[in-house]
């Protein structure tokens, strides 16, 4: 059988299986944001954040379709200027011949989504959606299999997603059985985590005022960064495009963005 290129919305609906737009929360903007959805598509970047390295990196690839996790657009904007940041990565894309989708949230939400990637990394097993006061299932909690010491869990969250640098509540020496998870800002969710029998919560972001209250409440957090918790989920949106290649015999290729670093640096 002869291979065909999709289109930029044959492709937005095959991501769409896994992960609906129904599960994006009320302010989210997942979808397509930019481009013609009838393109024909041969290349494919995936990456985590829509940056001007991230588009040059998919205009130096050729491609025409930039699928990434954070959206460009999410808050209304009511000019398009070449000296505003986002004004420039819009220009830069147009002006490139790329398209761009995101999930966001809703890969959040999504069975073998982000946060289900995160518990299988960490071992959690059980991993059951929570449902938090706007009906959206983004946290996860489930048994960490086997059980760590707080200290213990640090040190692996360091190591496996590359951390420089992990803050926590808690006490080192607290042993954690059932850990919440939550991938990027998910620090808020610690009281729901709480409520439903957690430890611990990993999350990317913690507010001050957040970590104060879990600390007097007795419950421990770990913020490993936002851009670490959620960049794992980069690698599973390539395989399952080319999952989706195969089965439709569809002529892509697909390439992630190897060189994305966090933007937020740490000084020692």
């Amino acid at each position: 059988m002869e291979e065909i290129n999709p289109s930029v919305k044959d492709i937005l609906d095959a991501l769409y299986e896994w992960a609906p737009a129904e599960l994006a929360l009320s302010w989210d903007n997942p979808g397509q944001t930019i481009g013609d959805p009838g393109r024909q598509v041969k290349k494919i970047c995936c990456a985590l954040d829509i940056s001007l390295s991230t588009i040059d990196f998919a205009k130096t690839q050729g491609a025409q379709l930039l699928v990434t996790h954070h959206p460009i657009l999410i808050s209304p904007i009511k000019s398009v200027l070449e000296d505003a940041v986002v004004g420039k990565r819009i220009i830069e894309s147009i002006s490139g011949g790329i398209s761009i989708i995101s999930l966001h949230t809703n890969l959040d939400a999504a069975k073998d989504g982000v946060n289900d990637l995160l518990s299988e990394l960490f071992d959690v097993k059980g991993p059951a959606p929570v449902e938090d006061s706007d009906g959206a299932n983004i946290l996860r909690i489930g048994q960490l299999d086997p059980p760590r010491r707080l200290d213990q869990l640090l040190a692996e969250v360091k190591e496996k997603l590359g951390c420089q640098a992990v803050f926590y509540t808690g006490k080192q020496d607290q042993v954690v059985s059932r850990l919440a998870i939550c991938g990027g800002s998910g620090g808020s969710y610690w009281q729901l985590a709480k409520e439903n029998g957690a430890d611990c919560l990993l999350t990317g972001e913690v507010r001050h005022h957040d970590a104060l209250d879990a600390r007097d409440a007795g419950f421990s957090i770990v913020g490993a960064g936002h851009f670490e918790t959620e960049l794992p989920i980069v690698k599973r949106m390539a395989e399952f495009l080319n999952e989706k290649a195969a089965g439709n015999n569809w002529d892509i290729e697909v390439y992630t963005f190897s060189s994305e670093a966090s933007p937020i640096e740490i000084f020692y």
